[in-house]
């Protein structure tokens, strides 16, 4: 019994710390515990442990994951796509995605239109190029469209 209560302490420490650095979502945080202990029950005590402190928050850790992709000017559908990737269900997705303000998506591509747009005359060629990048980073069609129209008017183009 002492062996296993030290194999947790020092199984949930490590876990403490990676949390520390920063946010970690249940299954991440699973598959780096596993990598370091190969004891599946002795894992998932410490996940249960730290979810019941709240030192664990899948929540959280979707919140986290998308404000940080926004500020670097990716859109819901890639954000979706890398968050599904890492395990995350779709219903708390769709949830944190929900109550993003339209607003910050529109922000977030009309600073990566001002990145690339140097110039008042941009040929329809070069427009579509732009328009595809956006895209590729994860926003769609209509947001892009939107935000379009809005960086035209307020820079006068």
């Amino acid at each position: 019994m002492e062996i296993e209560n030290e194999a947790f302490k020092l199984l949930y420490h490590k876990a403490v710390r990676m949390l520390s650095s920063r946010e970690h979502g249940s299954n991440e945080l699973r598959k780096k515990l596993l990598a370091k202990e190969s004891d599946e029950e002795l894992v998932e005590q410490v996940i249960a442990a730290l979810k019941k402190q709240k030192y664990l928050d899948d929540w959280r850790y979707v919140e986290s994951y998308c404000m940080s992709r926004i500020n670097r000017g990716y859109g819901p559908t890639k954000i979706r796509y890398e968050l599904k990737q890492k395990g995350i269900k779709g219903s708390m997705l769709d949830a944190v995605l929900a109550e993003i303000d339209r607003d910050l998506w529109q922000q977030a591509i009309i600073k990566q239109i001002a990145k690339k747009v140097t110039d008042a005359e941009l040929s329809f060629p070069d427009k579509m190029k732009l328009f595809r990048s956006l895209a590729s980073r994860g926003f769609e069609q209509q947001q892009i469209q939107n935000a379009w129209e809005d960086y035209m008017e307020t820079h006068q183009l």
